[in-house]
């Protein structure tokens, strides 16, 4: 048990220094690599008018949507054809899930001046707690949301 959590605590100190190490943020995805992705699929496919079709999953939908949003504002063509989104919500609000208890955590991360609070790690570390007798977190397991959709075993 004290490997794991060692093992545990070095992984959530990496996640840190790369938090640190790399300074990314939503607009940095929005300015840099979607037109960054998108003039490399414009120089592979060369469509005829110049436009491509653009599906987009989770944040990269969310992207998609600032995208039309930042050229509809700033009167730009967006050189998109057409745009599909799948699981990219913008209101969380109807949500029932639970893990909504987490977007307090957007504060922190703001008062610290850290990108992102890293929930990954962070989740990684009470797993254990969740997983192993004596089972502390285990009465949390019926919050999860689509657990139909998670390996047994987690």
């Amino acid at each position: 048990m004290q490997e794991r959590l060692s093992s545990t605590i070095e992984d959530f100190q990496k996640q840190l220094d790369l938090i640190v190490k790399y300074d990314w943020d939503f607009d940095h995805y929005l300015e840099e690599d979607v037109p960054a992705a998108m003039e490399y699929i414009r120089a592979q496919t060369k469509p005829k008018d110049g436009k491509l079709l653009a599906v987009g999953h989770s944040m990269g939908g969310i992207l998609l949507y600032a995208k039309l949003a930042r050229c509809g504002f700033e009167g730009r063509e967006p050189e998109l054809k057409a745009v599909v989104t799948l699981a990219s919500s913008l209101d969380y609000t109807s949500s029932n899930s639970t893990l909504k208890l987490l977007l307090p955590l957007a504060d922190p991360a703001q008062a610290l001046n850290v990108p992102v609070v890293p929930l990954g790690a962070m989740l990684a570390a009470a797993y254990p707690l969740s997983s192993r007798p004596p089972y502390i977190l285990a009465r949390l397991n019926n919050l999860i949301s689509a657990e139909d959709m998670m390996h047994p075993e987690l």
